[in-house]
């Protein structure tokens, strides 16, 4: 069996490119979703039991923990995306699987500083807030197909409520990691910077509804814009600078 755990991720690559070539011919199904993400799971299980830790120690776990939370996202919220919007969920979880064949896929084992309760918490919790924020993006990209206001209005609500929630979550538990950790619970870092400034852009994306401008479409474009800055916060901060989050 452990010969065989290690080649499950290009399994779930395939899997994962097979839903989407489904969705791009009209064929999909949440079935599709479901198995590239239990496969992934076991994957992640079976590399955690090996090293006796959370499976996030290095950036290839990293990269295959946020597509299986974008599959999670995906299968939950199946029967409210587009096909246009699973497909795009299906393209970012295929790009952050494959990215994973240019990394060392060898075991790692976790520094000192993640041997606490709070990282294996605040890193789960903002992988999902992510992914319910590219769902959010997706429903947007669903509405420039569609022009169904009513629908994304109330399906991007939905989605922004859930990152926001779990995003604030994330970030007091990250924080409290920090006072642990580094004696403070905020750092001028690049990463911490721009998870605030996410924060408060998909705040602001929220409570759009409440400003003069509210048009649809505005906020299906800026629903786009904030999968580049999911993008960045998660990777741009950790490969183009020196954040102590860096992989």
């Amino acid at each position: 069996m452990d010969l065989l755990f290690p080649w499950l991720r290009e399994l779930v690559l395939a899997l994962v490119l097979a839903w989407l070539l489904a969705e791009a011919a009209g064929r999909g199904r949440r079935g599709l979703v479901l198995a590239p993400l239990l496969s992934l799971l076991a994957l992640q299980a079976w590399r955690g039991l090996q090293i006796g830790f959370l499976p996030l120690t290095n950036k290839y776990e990293a990269f295959l923990a946020f597509a299986a939370a974008l599959l999670a996202v995906a299968t939950w919220r199946y029967p409210r995306l587009g096909r246009g919007g699973r497909a795009l969920v299906a393209v970012v979880a295929a790009a952050f699987i494959g990215t994973t064949l240019a990394f060392d896929a060898a075991l790692s084992w976790p520094t000192p500083l993640l041997y606490t309760g709070w990282y294996a918490v605040h890193v789960p919790l903002s992988f999902l807030a992510y992914a319910a924020w590219v769902a959010a993006a997706a429903d947007g990209l669903d509405f420039l197909g569609h022009r169904d206001a009513a629908t994304l209005l109330q399906r991007q609500e939905d989605n922004l409520r859930v990152g926001l929630l779990l995003f604030a979550v994330g970030l007091i538990f990250g924080g409290i990691w920090g006072i642990v950790s580094w004696g403070a619970w905020f750092l001028w870092d690049a990463k911490i910077v721009w998870s605030l400034a996410a924060w408060l852009y998909f705040a602001a994306l929220l409570h759009l509804k409440y400003w003069p401008l509210r048009s649809a479409a505005v906020r299906a474009a800026l629903s786009l814009l904030g999968l580049l800055i999911v993008l960045f916060t998660y990777v741009g901060t950790s490969f183009m600078t020196g954040s102590i989050h860096s992989f």
